[in-house]
């Protein structure tokens, strides 16, 4: 394995997204955005006919930044169920 090992702490998020079969399947947010912009990045590929996998958080947004968080279609009925909790 020796070389093929890297550091999670020191690797960003763009080098590892070099290995990615699909590159237009995700989008970059920054780390404030709100659930209604996480909604409309979904909402947004939807409508192209086209599915988004995963938005990455990182701080301001940017592929050369740490992850911070990886929000999923799988996340979707939590947002939405907070949302209707606060509505």
């Amino acid at each position: 394995m020796g070389e093929d090992i890297f550091s999670l702490t020191e690797t960003s998020v763009s080098q590892v997204l070099e290995f990615a079969e699909e590159k237009e399947d995700y989008i970059f947010l920054k780390k404030d955005s709100s659930l209604f912009e996480i909604l409309e990045g979904f909402q947004k590929f939807d409508a192209k006919g086209k599915r988004l996998e995963a938005i990455l958080i990182t701080q301001n947004g940017k592929p050369s930044e740490k992850l911070l968080r990886i929000i999923t279609i799988w996340d979707l009925p939590k947002i939405y169920s907070f949302l209707g909790n606060h509505a």
